[in-house]
């Protein structure tokens, strides 16, 4: 009688009982394996670590450790990197957004412009979508409600080119969001 050609049912029991004892077995290889090399990777692990010796004993110098590495620090940027959705949420907490919004401001600058303040949508109507909001033209634009455009008006910005500038966007957006709620990305209550 093999496994899976059982007659009866002491014949199944049997069979089952097998398969158990070879599962467990099974089970107890893997987890004595895995014990096994643990035991290996600690004296590894402990060889690394430089043994200590009396000042008379030669010791090989490794070149790796007389190497020094030096490292020229990065001077903090205004202008989060793009793809920093933090960052960016950050800068929108700085510049007043509420709290609140923020979750929300994260999700639009994303599926806006992955984060990106240099994108710009010319496509886009009065002359295209600029920064990581993708704030349109329209609203800094002139027109004939704002002969210097809405945003100037709101003393924000002097051109639509500035809206590449991450904080000048952040406020940008904050002041439509203020206006028009979400409405102006698309996004209806």
């Amino acid at each position: 009688m093999g496994i899976g050609r059982a007659t009866s049912k002491s014949d199944y029991r049997i069979s089952i009982n097998r398969m158990n004892r070879q599962a467990v077995n099974t089970i107890a290889v893997l987890i004595g394996g895995a014990l096994v090399a643990w035991t290996f990777v600690l004296p590894v692990t402990a060889a690394k670590t430089p043994a200590r010796t009396s000042p008379n004993v030669h010791r090989p110098t490794d070149v790796r450790q007389a190497t020094t590495t030096t490292t020229t620090p990065t001077p903090p940027t205004t202008t989060p990197l793009p793809g920093d959705c933090q960052a960016f949420t950050d800068l929108n907490a700085a510049v007043g957004w509420p709290a609140a919004e923020l979750d929300q401001a994260r999700r639009i600058m994303f599926i806006e412009s992955r984060c990106d303040n240099s994108q710009h949508n010319p496509n886009d109507p009065s002359g295209g979508s600029y920064g990581q909001f993708q704030v349109n033209g329209y609203w800094c634009v002139p027109n004939r409600y704002w002969p210097i455009g809405w945003l100037q008006e709101k003393q924000i910005l002097e051109t639509c080119d500035q809206l590449f500038d991450a904080e000048t966007n952040a406020r940008a957006a904050l002041a439509i969001f203020n206006h028009s709620r979400w409405r102006a990305w698309g996004i209806r209550p």
